[in-house]
């Protein structure tokens, strides 16, 4: 019989050598040297099993990474932009996106709950809109501690990249503010008075903005500040009475600034009710229906707009390049855009304000 077992060992080691690569079943037999196969039929089932293709196995690292964004709140235009650039970012880039955004705005105990669930829940990343940077740093630094990168949008606050959040994407503040200047001073033909109308509760993000103007208009040889403590209320409401009491320094002005929603929106209501639309170049912040029908009815001169959907975008291509291996920087501008009634209703605008 020894003949016959020494040609069954060659026929199965050269089974084993031509079928390893295609299959995982040879790889797993106990090979023990002297062992006689117990009958024909396990070698007729071994012959049958390698002409079939081997199950193909996902790994873990296969699987699409999972990035939650997590908005400032409530059903505002800068989070469902922000989903709709996150979400495309996230078909491009073979990432899972998952957009989660406290009821309400500025609810930030909320928002830090939602980082602590997403960290606990296994995520691979967080892309976080703060309402307020320095309550909600205990949560991110939580999450950096648990190797989560998180990339901040809109305004990273007095964080550092690389120790407080892995990446900043969003508007520069200061530059916004100079961006305001010049497109009103422009407006004016670069002479006249200006008066600004100012957040009346301003956080290190509305200082750094208004900062940024206030810098830019000093410098300018033919315009005249005529205050800088005019300040408009947190509501459209509060922000139109206290403009209403403004009316004098509306008149004398040739330029007004309003460097929130709330107070550009208050502000062309009260100069509605003064019968002064149209006495001043006005140039806002920010963007809503009401605005926008301001603008085209030619209530407002220009809008200063930033770009959510870009900082969502570009939020995830930050993380997909990150897992590739790439090393991208970790501070992106979103610059703002200038919208007037000329350019309203171009295609460029349309994608700016639009969510597809």
């Amino acid at each position: 019989m020894s003949w016959a077992l020494q040609f069954i060992e060659a026929v199965f080691d050269w089974l084993i050598l031509q079928t390893a690569v295609r299959s995982e079943i040879f790889m797993k037999i106990p090979r023990v040297v002297g062992v006689i196969l117990p009958s024909p039929l396990l070698a007729l089932l071994l012959l049958v099993g390698c002409d079939r293709e081997p199950a193909v196995k996902v790994k873990a690292s296969d699987a699409p990474k999972r990035i939650t964004v997590i908005g400032r709140g409530g059903t505002e235009s800068f989070s469902r932009l922000l989903e709709a650039g996150a979400t495309k970012a996230g078909q491009e880039f073979g990432v899972a996106v998952d957009f989660r955004t406290p009821s309400k705005q500025k609810e930030i105990e909320a928002q830090a709950v939602l980082v602590d669930e997403s960290v606990k829940g296994a995520v691979d990343g967080l892309v976080v809109a703060p309402v307020e940077d320095q309550k909600l740093s205990r949560a991110v630094l939580a999450a950096i501690r648990k190797k989560v990168p998180v990339v901040v949008v809109d305004f990273p606050g007095k964080g550092e990249a690389g120790i407080d959040y892995t990446a900043s994407i969003g508007t520069i503040p200061s530059a916004a503010g100079l961006k305001a200047a010049e497109t009103l001073v422009k407006l004016m033909a670069g002479q006249g008075k200006i008066l600004l109308f100012r957040d009346p509760k301003p956080d290190l993000r509305s200082k750094e903005h208004e900062g940024g103007f206030l810098d830019s208009i000093r410098r300018q040889m033919n315009i005249q500040l005529l205050a800088d403590n005019h300040f408009g209320g947190l509501s459209v409401e509060e922000a139109e009475r206290d403009a209403l009491n403004l009316s004098e320094s509306i008149r004398e002005a040739s330029g007004i600034f309003c460097s929130t929603p709330a107070s550009t929106l208050g502000m062309v209501k009260a100069m509605r009710q003064l019968g002064l639309v149209g006495i001043a170049k006005v140039v806002g912040y920010g963007h809503s229906p009401e605005l926008l029908d301001a603008l085209r009815r030619g209530e407002i001169d220009a809008l200063l707009v930033e770009n959510p959907r870009a900082m969502g975008y570009d939020a995830v291509k930050f993380l997909a390049s990150q897992w590739k291996g790439q090393k991208p920087s970790s501070r992106w501008d979103t610059a703002v855009e200038v919208v007037t009634k000329a350019n309203l209703d171009s295609v460029a605008t349309k994608a700016l304000l639009n969510v597809e």
